[in-house]
C-alpha cells in the first residue's frame, strides 16, 4: 500500500515540482492509500482509482515529483525523500459541489505556475509492447526521413491514441499550461513535441490539444487567448465525467472565460449551464453565428430553434460553419436581445426559395424534351445557349463545396457541362446498375462509373433528389436531356479530362450529402445549396456578425431557424453589392 504526507504549500512559495495529468479513469476505487496530513497525527486510508495508483507508482520509482490541484503537496513515504506528489482526488472534495467549483478556477493558476516546475507530466497508463516500439522508434528519430519529413506511424499509434487519456477534456488545459510535457507509458517516456509532430497531422485530438498548446505560448507574448465559443467548438469531441466539465475545463485558456462563467457551478444542470453560455454569447458577446450550431434542429421541433445542442454535435462539423464562427472580426454589431426564449436580430432578406430538393423525392419517367432543333449550336451561338449557361451554373454551385478553392479549378466550360451531363446520365431510369459498375472511363459507351457501390448508391439517391428540380421553369432533367441530344457524341474530348471533372464533381456531391446539404433555387434564379431541412418558400437572410447567409422560416410574426446557406463563389459578388443599399431589420427568432 502506498503511504504519504499530505503538506500545504503557497503556489506564490511552490517548490519544484512536476504536474501530473492523468485520466481518472473508472470510478472504482480499487486501491488504496495512506496518508497522513502534516501536522497531525494518524493516518488515514483513503481510496483512490487504479489509474492513480499505478501512476503514483510509476512516480515513486522514478523520484519525480508533483504538485496536487488544490495548493497542497502529497509527499511519499520514507522510501523516498524530497519528493512532492498529489492528486485532485485525494486534495478536493468531490462531493462537495462548491468545493469543486472553487478548486475549478485555480487550476490555470496551478498550470501555469508550472511554468517554473521541471517539467509536466501525461501518464498515459500501463505501457505495452505496442506502445514500447512506438516510443523506441519516437526517441531514436526513426520517423524522420532523409528530407526532413516524418513517416507515416498512424498504424502503429493507433492503440496509443485510442486510449482514454486523449478523451478527456481537462487534459487539454494541463497539456496547454506546462512548459515542458513529457509524456509517460509505463516505464516510456517521449516529448509532447516528439508526439505531436508525428501524429497531429493525422489525428485530430492531438491536433486540437496541440492548437490550444500553441495559442496558450502566443498568449505570453501578448496574442489575446481565444473566445469560450471557439474553445467549446475545437473540444466538443472531447469526453467528460461530468458534462459541466466541457465548459469549466476551458475557462481558464479563453480570453471571456471568467467574464461568461464567473463562478463554476457545479450545482447547476448542464443543460441551464449551456444555455446560459450560448445566451451570452450571442447577446452579449455578439457571436451570433453561434446559432449555426443548431442546423437541423427545427425538424426536431425543439425550441428554441436557435440554441446548439452543444452535447449532440455531430462529430464532422461543415468546415464552413467552423470557419464562420471563429473567424476573427475587426468589429461587432451589439444590438442583439435574448428574451423569453426569443432572439432578436437585425437580418437583410436575400431571397425566397423557388424550389428545393426534397430528401427521398422519387423520380419517375419525365419523358424527353421535345423541340425542333436536332443539331448542336454553332460556336457563334455558344455563348447564348442558355441550357449550356444553366448547367455551367449548375456546375459552380455544386463545386463551391466542402471548400471555396474547388471552384476555381482550371476547368473550361464545355468540360464543366460535360461533366454535369454524365453526372446526370449515370442514373438510368431512376436507379444505377450496381451490378455493372465497373473502374474507369468506358471509352465505348461513353460514361463513367464509379469504383464504390456505396457512392453509387449515394450519387443515384442524389440524381433522383435533383432531377425534378425546377430552375428557369424547366427541371434540371429537361436541362441535361435537351445539351445531351444537342450534342450526339463528345468528338475530340478527352476521356481522362472527363473522367477527372466526373470524378472531382462527384466528390462534392458526397461532401454535400455527408454535410447534410441539398440544392435549391432562388427567387433570384440562382442555384444555391441549402440545408437538407429546407422546404420551398423558406427566407434566406443575412445576419448581423454571421457571414454565412442562413435560411428562416416564417412563423407568423416570428422566424424559425433551418439552417445555413452557401453561394457560389459566382454569386458571392451579388450579395455584397445588395448589402450595401440593403435596410437591415430588427426580426425576432424562436
Amino acid at each position: 500500500m502506498l503511504r504519504g504526507v499530505l503538506l500545504a504549500v503557497s503556489l506564490l512559495e511552490a517548490p519544484v515540482y512536476n504536474a501530473v495529468s492523468y485520466c481518472w479513469g473508472k470510478e472504482d476505487h480499487d486501491a488504496l492509500i495512506e496518508i497522513q496530513v502534516a501536522g497531525h497525527l494518524g493516518l488515514m486510508t483513503v481510496p483512490i482509482t487504479r489509474t492513480l495508483d499505478e501512476a503514483l507508482r510509476e512516480l515513486l520509482k522514478r523520484g519525480e515529483t508533483m504538485i496536487c490541484e488544490s495548493e497542497a503537496c502529497f509527499r511519499s513515504g520514507s522510501s523516498v525523500t524530497d519528493t512532492n506528489r498529489g492528486a485532485d482526488a485525494l486534495c478536493i472534495n468531490q462531493r462537495d459541489a462548491y468545493e469543486r467549483g472553487q478548486q475549478v478556477l485555480r487550476m490555470s493558476q496551478i498550470y501555469s505556475a508550472a511554468q517554473k516546475a521541471s517539467r509536466q507530466i501525461a501518464w498515459l497508463g500501463p505501457a505495452t509492447a505496442q506502445s514500447t516500439a512506438l516510443f523506441h522508434r519516437l526517441n531514436d528519430h526513426c520517423f524522420t526521413k532523409p528530407d526532413g519529413s516524418h513517416s507515416d506511424l498512424s498504424h502503429d499509434g493507433a492503440d496509443l491514441l485510442a486510449r482514454t487519456y486523449f478523451q478527456r477534456v481537462w487534459i487539454i488545459q494541463e497539456i496547454a499550461k506546462g512548459r515542458e510535457v513529457q509524456v509517460w507509458c509505463g516505464s516510456d517516456s517521449v516529448p509532447w513535441e516528439r508526439l505531436c509532430a508525428v501524429f497531429a497531422h493525422t489525428d485530430d485530438r492531438i491536433s486540437a490539444i496541440n492548437h490550444f498548446r500553441i495559442r496558450e505560448v502566443q498568449s505570453r507574448i501578448g496574442v489575446p487567448r481565444m473566445l469560450l465559443c471557439e474553445a467549446m467548438l475545437r473540444s466538443f469531441r472531447c469526453e467528460a465525467s461530468d458534462q459541466r466539465d466541457k465548459v469549466y475545463a476551458l475557462l481558464g485558456m479563453t480570453l471571456d472565460g471568467a467574464d461568461v462563467v464567473p463562478w463554476p457551478d457545479y450545482a447547476q444542470p448542464t443543460e441551464l449551464i449551456l444555455r446560459g453560455v450560448t445566451e451570452i454569447m450571442i447577446a452579449r458577446e455578439g457571436l451570433t453565428a453561434t446559432m449555426l450550431l443548431a442546423r437541423g434542429r427545427v425538424s426536431s421541433k425543439a425550441k428554441p430553434t436557435w440554441l446548439p445542442d452543444w452535447l449532440s454535435l455531430p462529430w464532422e462539423l461543415p468546415p464552413w460553419i467552423r470557419d464562420c464562427i471563429t473567424r476573427e472580426r475587426e468589429s461587432l454589431t451589439f444590438d442583439t436581445t435574448i428574451s423569453g426564449g426569443c432572439l432578436s436580430v437585425s437580418g437583410v432578406e436575400l431571397a425566397k426559395l423557388k424550389d428545393v430538393c426534397q430528401q427521398g423525392a422519387i423520380v419517375h419517367d419525365l419523358g424527353r424534351y421535345q423541340d425542333n432543333e436536332n443539331t448542336f449550336p454553332s460556336t457563334a451561338v455558344y455563348s447564348r445557349y442558355k441550357p449550356l449557361v444553366y448547367l455551367e451554373e449548375l456546375w459552380e454551385a455544386i463545386t463551391n463545396y466542402p471548400e471555396p478553392s474547388n471552384a476555381y479549378v482550371d476547368i473550361d466550360r464545355g468540360r464543366k457541362i460535360r461533366a454535369v451531363c454524365l453526372l446526370y446520365n449515370l442514373c438510368q431510369s431512376s436507379t444505377l446498375e450496381l451490378d455493372t459498375l465497373r473502374s474507369g472511363f468506358d471509352a465505348a459507351g461513353g460514361r463513367f462509373v464509379p469504383t464504390s457501390p456505396e457512392i453509387a448508391a449515394m450519387v443515384s439517391r442524389w440524381i433522383m433528389r435533383t432531377f425534378n428540380l425546377k430552375y428557369r421553369d424547366r427541371t434540371v432533367r429537361i436541362w441535361v436531356v435537351d445539351v445531351q441530344r444537342r450534342q450526339q457524341d463528345w468528338q475530340g474530348a478527352s476521356y481522362g479530362a472527363l473522367a477527372a471533372d466526373l470524378e472531382h464533381l462527384i466528390s462534392c456531391v458526397n461532401s454535400l450529402d455527408t454535410a447534410d446539404m441539398t440544392l435549391a433555387v432562388s427567387s433570384t434564379n440562382s442555384f444555391w445549396v441549402v440545408h437538407r431541412d429546407t422546404t420551398v418558400n423558406d427566407l434566406v437572410y443575412r445576419l448581423v456578425n454571421c457571414d454565412l447567409p442562413v435560411v428562416l422560416r416564417r412563423s407568423g410574426k416570428v422566424f424559425r431557424f433551418v439552417g445555413e446557406m452557401r453561394a457560389p463563389h459566382t454569386q458571392a459578388g451579388w450579395i455584397v453589392d445588395y448589402l450595401k443599399n440593403a435596410e437591415w431589420k430588427q426580426i425576432v427568432i424562436m
